[in-house]
């Protein structure tokens, strides 16, 4: 059976909010959910550790079977990459130094590298070994700004996502 990593975010903490953060659990539970039988499934973060769920997104999806029944390896092992998102990977997932070059590595082996909402940030900062950034070039769809100022985040998180994939495009 191929497998691709989901690679998701360590981080917990909304900025100096005191508010939690962590990844949205119907980005990850729904892509698992069509996978799970076709891939095996290996989940990886930063620190290696259980990776924090975006406490909003469970009262969120409180409704979603998928999303409730998922609550309750060198880059040539995988034959593609996925980074789901919440606003957890922007404090770590963007300078995360292994990540980074996991997915450098998976692009150049002609493997797919995907995300959702705020994952791009977990690839905007993956430089190729010939110097150019992986997003350089390419259309890339993430969270944006008029997004990010409608749930009131704009100041909180460490950067604009859409500013940051057109800089580094």
């Amino acid at each position: 059976m191929k497998s691709i990593p989901f690679i998701i975010t360590s981080h917990g903490e909304l900025g100096s909010t005191g508010k939690k953060t962590g990844y949205w659990v119907s980005e990850v539970a729904h892509p698992y959910n069509y996978l799970k039988n076709k891939y095996n499934i290996v989940f990886a973060s930063p620190k290696g550790c259980v990776s924090p769920v975006d406490p909003a997104s469970v009262v969120q999806e409180a409704n979603d079977k998928i999303s409730v029944e998922f609550l309750a390896n060198p880059p040539e092992d995988f034959d593609a990459i996925f980074y789901p998102c919440g606003h957890g990977p922007m404090y770590d997932l963007f300078s995360a130094a292994t990540s980074n070059a996991f997915a450098a590595k998976s692009w150049e082996l002609s493997k797919i590298v995907a995300s959702v909402c705020h994952g791009p940030s977990g690839v905007a900062n993956v430089k190729l070994s010939n110097g150019t950034f992986l997003v350089a070039g390419k259309k890339v769809t993430g969270f944006t700004n008029t997004e990010e100022d409608a749930v009131q985040l704009s100041s909180v998180v460490p950067f604009l996502l859409e500013d940051k994939l057109k800089k580094m495009a």
